[in-house]
């Protein structure tokens, strides 16, 4: 009757299948630049496969990150204007990626250690300065405008929860359990409305910072916006199983 639903969405962020890969492969490119001065070396094959594969990783997180961004909707002028020019940078990302590799493999017959160790340190150099910034405020406009979508889908549930509530208590008897079912609805508005506010500070955050944002600060906010999700959701639950016995 009132509910068949989990909670509209997972918070952004790279999905296991290439988060703790590509975290792996950052170390090993740290260990390639640290092999010159090492007794002990990675075998050359080695090193030049771990280049190869952080570059596929690279591209392959690249590219979910501009799925995600891809898929945001309810933006505003403002919004759809940033979205716009991340998704342009990241099509050049995947591209710097792409090149990058087919670079490598054009480079397999005769590379040497030092020529591995160079691509590598350039890697590195290029990822900290260039995409990490870009990346991790992508991260933050996906976390904002996510939890955005999913609060508008949680008022739209709540909003229709409430017409077939006024329609309970026109149609039964029991009206002093419709009412405490009322009391639920209201305490769930009240829930709505301060995970929009913390929203709407994480959006604060993020336009008006002159500089990159405290991604933790965002983070934070729009994780205790979710969690106000949750609880919505965890309500709505028990207000459908009393409705259940309301009905029998």
């Amino acid at each position: 009757f009132l509910l068949s639903f989990a909670v509209p969405l997972a918070l952004a962020g790279q999905s296991p299948a290439i988060k703790e890969p590509l975290q792996n492969l950052k170390e090993s490119i740290n260990d390639i630049l640290e092999a010159k001065d090492k007794k002990e070396k990675p075998p050359l094959e080695n090193q030049l496969n771990l280049l190869k594969q952080t570059f596929e990783l690279s591209i392959a997180e690249a590219n979910e990150i501009t799925e995600k961004i891809g898929s945001l909707a309810n933006l505003d002028a403002e919004a759809e204007n940033f979205k716009a020019e991340i998704l342009g940078q990241f099509s050049d990302f995947t591209k710097y990626y792409g090149a990058a590799l087919e670079n490598i493999r054009s480079m397999e017959q005769g590379i040497t250690e030092e020529e591995i160790r160079k691509l590598a340190l350039e890697f590195k150099k290029w990822r900290e300065e260039t995409y990490l910034p870009s990346f991790e405020k992508a991260k933050d406009f996906i976390l904002i405008y996510q939890t955005k979508n999913a609060l508008i889908t949680t008022e739209n549930r709540y909003n229709k929860i409430s017409d077939v509530l006024q329609k309970l208590k026109n149609a039964l008897s029991k009206k002093g359990r419709v009412e405490g079912l009322e009391g639920q609805l209201k305490k769930t508005g009240i829930l709505i409305e301060e995970g929009f506010d913390l929203n709407r500070e994480a959006e604060d955050i993020f336009w008006l910072s002159t500089s990159s944002p405290s991604h933790l600060s965002i983070q934070d906010l729009v994780g205790k916006s979710f969690e106000k999700i949750r609880s919505v959701y965890q309500i709505f639950i028990e207000m459908s199983n009393t409705v259940r016995k309301l009905l029998k």
